[in-house]
């Protein structure tokens, strides 16, 4: 699980939280090797220290496609959802060393 801070236009910062999303559907699938249905999901909170706090999730796949939700059905088009997207690129690489 990793957590870091992002900074957003206006000012505003956004708390972010990731970590490894697994679908299971029977006991068999906790046994397997190859586990193709994993995701890595963030959960942004943007002004987590006011009221009007506003929550987000966002999934990434294997193949490095993001999603707004974990069925991978929802391609992020929106362009408040991209813009944390590319934040959250950003920030990873800066982690990274890269």
């Amino acid at each position: 699980m990793g957590h870091f801070i992002i900074s957003l236009e206006n000012n505003k910062k956004a708390d972010v939280r990731s970590g490894v999303i697994r679908r299971k559907t029977n006991l068999k699938d906790l046994f397997r090797k190859h586990k193709p249905d994993r995701v890595t999901g963030y959960r942004i909170v943007i002004d987590s220290n006011t009221a009007t706090s506003k929550e987000y999730y966002l999934y990434k796949s294997i193949e490095g496609q993001w999603f707004e939700d974990v069925e991978q059905q929802l391609v992020v088009k929106d362009a408040f959802l991209l813009s944390l997207k590319r934040a959250i690129i950003q920030r990873e690489l800066e982690l990274n060393g890269h």
